[in-house]
This record gives structure tokens, C-alpha cells and sequence, in this order.
């Protein structure tokens, strides 16, 4: 059974792979594609944000939407995203 999504655990999985990747708010905020306002308001209040921002945020803090939302290690999925990942960054140093 998933657990129920709620703001807290979710802002907390995000300040845990902050912590793990050595970024900042401002730097999730920026790969949401939005100011530090809105990022930091969302979370102040305990809001988790818009699907589309969920989604980029996931992707750039390099977990799964299951994780963040749920809770959820899915391997599979974050294994397949590290890969993407690590071709991307072959590509870029290509171009």
C-alpha cells in the first residue's frame, strides 16, 4: 500500500536529495522553471507544487515522481534516469 502523499514527507524527501547533491533551493527552483518566490512559498506553506514543476523536479534531483510523492525507491526507474543521465552529460561534452 503507498503511503499518503502530504507536504511535509514530500518537502522533507526534497531537503534530503538537496542535501545529497550539494545544490541549493535555488538551484530545484531554477530547473522547476520558476523564481525563488513561488519555489520557497510552495514550500513555507507546506504546498507541494504543480505536476509540471513535480515532474522537473524529480528529474533534476535524479529520483523518480514515486519518490517524492510516495516515497517509493522504484530502482528500475532511478536506475534507467542515472543512465539518461550520464549519456546526456556525454553528449554535452561532445557538443
Amino acid at each position: 500500500m503507498y503511503n499518503v502523499m502530504n507536504s511535509r514527507t514530500f518537502w522533507t524527501r526534497v531537503e534530503s536529495q538537496i542535501g545529497a547533491i550539494a545544490i541549493t533551493h535555488a538551484d530545484a527552483a531554477n530547473a522547476c522553471g520558476v523564481n525563488n518566490e513561488t519555489y520557497f512559498g510552495w514550500m513555507y506553506s507546506g504546498n507541494i507544487p504543480p505536476f509540471s514543476c513535480t515532474d522537473k523536479l524529480a528529474c533534476f534531483l535524479g529520483v523518480s515522481l514515486d519518490y517524492l510523492i510516495y516515497g517509493i525507491n522504484n530502482d528500475k526507474t532511478a536506475g534507467l534516469l542515472k543512465k539518461a543521465t550520464e549519456i546526456l552529460e556525454n553528449i554535452q561534452c561532445f557538443a
